[in-house]
């Protein structure tokens, strides 16, 4: 941490945002002029390690050479920093890192001059020629009491008070109920288990089923199932690959997906683990459709009544009764609909569209399909056979960064579904403000992926403490059993 980060901190934390005293701050600044050298100094050459960030300098904005400095204010906002050069979004998309969502190091929180104002917000989000329209001074009000929560937050994680930042992304404008009823909220999820089969309407899916592949058991399998270490592991490994539809060896982990505007995490969480442990399981690597799981699962509750699940949050366990009976597309051959994803709307279910060669272990009457656990624990070894689907509670996910998600205290019922895919540990120096001391912290994580796209957490992807069912994980896990 240079000297003028550490400044910065203080000042808010004087300024009642955190907790500190005069023996923290004598003690962080020396650690400061120990760690970050005299090349630190603010006023140097006109800023510090990251860059030009006096006040005033480059003609008083910041979309000159440097990051920080001239405040929220004097941001350039329609530069190319903020737009594409036609004035489209930027977006808000990271640098990739190789190890980034890994571990390997404490990430480094932005502070409030690092975070975009609501006009860079808007000309991120929607572009520079676009910005003006999407003006809306709730929305913004919204914004301003996001943000702020998000500086008083990275001020407690560079106090040691917390293990991940948070950062202004594309959900920044939005309120937590808002976030939980467009990305994660389960409207039918007191309905679920054995409630019924799903009735596509339009026809009959059975015959539409291709020949299946012969099922192989890859080399890497028993290593796979019979684990020697709890310490770390990874679905992401790319020795973990298949071979795709035109004979091209491919990563049987999907890339990360973005469910836009559609509340659909549940399907990505569970077409994403069908599709893996399908990979690990025969060597083919298929794609499922998600925009036919939006559109096509019905589910049909014991009262008779029945819902189209569409952009509304559901189960995991519907798409699996799904599939068991009906067999899904690729995504190639059912593509998404660009207005599912930009405007939360389902289309005609399309059942005339060839299957994959994806199947699940038929149906006995007790749910031979699909395996369930409530226990944290269990995930290690439900894990070893592929990703799986997992809920969450996602209130406090809406803004992470980047770290090690560990809110003790947070609530636990589930809201949503992401995949689990791995995990690990990570080793940290942490200046403890109460000791007054640094102390090594040693954090064991899960690694989950969203369906929130790459330009949310660390590359889509957000890390979770392990053992403590933070934010509800192990609560609820699902999986599909394959014959």
């Amino acid at each position: 941490m240079g000297l003028n980060r550490v400044l910065r901190v203080l000042v808010r934390a004087k300024a009642g945002r955190a907790r500190a005293n005069w023996k923290l701050q004598t003690l962080m600044v020396m650690f400061a002029f120990a760690f970050a050298g005299i090349t630190a100094m603010p006023g140097k050459n006109g800023g510090n390690v990251r860059g030009n960030s006096s006040p005033g300098s480059q003609g008083g904005n910041t979309g000159g050479a440097g990051n920080g400095g001239g405040g929220q204010g004097a941001t350039k906002v329609h530069g190319n920093k903020h737009c594409t050069a036609d004035g489209g979004p930027a977006g808000f998309k990271k640098p990739k890192k190789a190890n980034r969502g890994r571990g390997h190091g404490r990430p480094e929180a932005p502070l409030a001059e690092d975070l975009p104002g609501y006009e860079q917000f808007l000309s991120k989000k929607y572009g520079c020629n676009r910005a003006e329209m999407h003006r809306n001074p709730k929305k913004q009000a919204t914004f301003d009491s996001n943000r702020n929560k998000m500086i008083e937050h990275n001020v407690k994680f560079e106090l040691g008070e917390s293990n991940y930042t948070m950062e202004v992304n594309k959900f920044a404008d939005l309120t937590a109920e808002e976030f939980i009823a467009t990305q994660g909220g389960l409207k039918i999820a007191s309905e679920r288990r054995a409630k019924g089969r799903p009735q596509p309407t339009g026809g009959d899916r059975h015959s539409r089923r291709q020949t299946r592949t012969k099922r192989q058991t890859p080399t890497n399998l028993l290593s796979i199932l019979y684990p020697t270490s709890f310490t770390a592991f990874d679905w992401r490994d790319n020795s973990f690959t298949g071979v795709d539809r035109n004979g091209v060896q491919t990563a049987c982990l999907q890339p990360v997906q973005n469910q836009g505007a559609c509340n659909s995490g549940w399907a990505y969480a569970a077409l994403v683990s069908l599709a893996a442990r399908w990979c690990i399981r025969t060597g083919h690597v298929v794609r499922p459709s998600t925009q036919e799981a939006i559109d096509c699962v019905i589910v049909t509750y014991d009262d008779g009544s029945e819902t189209s699940v569409g952009c509304q949050a559901a189960d995991p366990v519907h798409l699996y009764d799904y599939v068991v009976d009906f067999g899904i597309a690729s995504a190639a051959d059912y593509p998404s609909h660009e207005d599912t994803l930009a405007y939360g709307e389902a289309q005609q279910c399309n059942v005339n569209v060839a299957g994959t060669e994806i199947e699940l272990q038929a149906d006995d009457g007790e749910n031979g399909h699909f395996m369930t656990s409530d226990q944290e624990i269990n995930l290690y070894q439900l894990l070893r056979g592929g990703p799986l689907a997992v809920g969450l509670n996602m209130e406090r996910l809406q803004f992470y960064a980047a770290g090690v998600f560990s809110d003790f205290y947070g609530p636990r019922e589930v809201q949503g579904y992401m995949t689990l895919i791995g995990y690990g540990t990570d080793t940290w120096l942490r200046f403890n403000q109460y000791t007054l001391t640094l102390q090594q912290l040693i954090l064991d994580w899960w690694a989950v992926r969203s369906s929130f796209g790459e330009d949310w957490g660390e590359e889509g992807h957000v890390r979770i403490l392990r053992r403590y069912q933070i934010a509800g994980i192990g609560s609820d896990a699902v999986l599909p059993v394959l014959p």
